[in-house]
């Protein structure tokens, strides 16, 4: 297991991606579907966290599968051993990202499954020392950016390990925004 030191490390790197580099490169039409915010985040992550992920054995991984519960993450970042094995006690970081240029309800539907998906992840998948990043891109006019609002998630399975990364238009503006639930970097919490 990682400290906690080096957690919050890439917890706030993780943040500050979304709320700078990820909001430019959509700015700059980086993105027509879903994998080119995955392959974004990567090369982003990569960057930044290049001697992190070499002095703690850590890399990360698009598509894994979690077989027992059926489901693939967008994204993991793992501690792997000497072999360049990993197990999913060793997963320190699972994304799930969204990409949607429609706000009708089968968007709505899409989104509000993954967030079931996220709560399967937590209760199922043994991913006990894992943080959860669960992100939305709307590339049209919005409502509103944060999905999960319930007081029974945030007081319950997403407390302590799940933050939301939510972007799109309010009021004919780009926002981005970090919603976090679990309780590192609260400061990043913000809208850009």
């Amino acid at each position: 297991m990682l400290k906690k030191k080096l957690l919050i490390e890439i917890d706030r790197t993780i943040k500050e991606i979304w709320l700078k580099n990820i909001k430019e490169d959509f700015k700059n039409n980086y993105f027509w579907h879903e994998d080119d915010i995955k392959c974004s985040f990567y090369y982003h992550l990569r960057r930044k966290l290049s001697n992190i992920l070499k002095e703690n054995n850590l890399r990360i991984y698009t598509e894994a599968t979690f077989p027992e519960i059926s489901y693939r993450a967008d994204m993991v970042i793992v501690k792997i051993d000497s072999e360049g094995i990993f197990y999913q006690s060793d997963v320190i970081a699972l994304f799930e990202l969204k990409f949607k240029d429609k706000t009708d309800k089968q968007t709505e539907d899409v989104i509000k499954a993954d967030i079931k998906k996220f709560k399967i992840y937590l209760q199922k998948a043994e991913l006990y020392n894992t943080q959860f990043y669960f992100s939305v891109i709307y590339g049209v006019e919005c409502e509103y950016l944060q999905w999960i609002t319930d007081k029974r998630m945030t007081n319950n399975w997403a407390n302590g390990r799940v933050t939301e990364l939510d972007a799109g238009y309010l009021n004919g503006k780009i926002k981005f925004e970090v919603n976090s639930f679990n309780e590192m970097n609260m400061d990043l919490n913000i809208i850009s």
